[in-house]
């Protein structure tokens, strides 16, 4: 069976949109951040940065929204001209 894959026109703001918005797993957002798997899972088990670190649960897995993350990178830079 030949798999098709639809074409959709997408603006490069929405292209832009759908990629901050995709979903990461753990060991996605881990390897995002350059942290391991374990540290992620001690940090929502401490409630470390509960607050600050967004995170979604169904059943036993665990997700991670892309804006999320870099918007948690961006609140703990420190130093250096942030850029606008």
């Amino acid at each position: 069976m030949e798999s098709k894959q639809l074409s959709v026109d997408r603006t490069p703001e929405q292209a832009d949109r759908q990629k901050i918005d995709e979903i990461l797993t753990s060991r996605e957002t881990a390897a995002l951040i350059k942290m391991s798997e374990q540290t992620l899972a001690i940090w929502r088990c401490t409630k470390r940065y509960d607050n600050d670190l967004p995170y979604h649960k169904v059943g036993r897995s665990v997700r991670y929204l892309r804006s999320d993350v870099e918007a948690f990178l961006a609140r703990h830079r420190v130093g250096g001209a942030a850029e606008e």
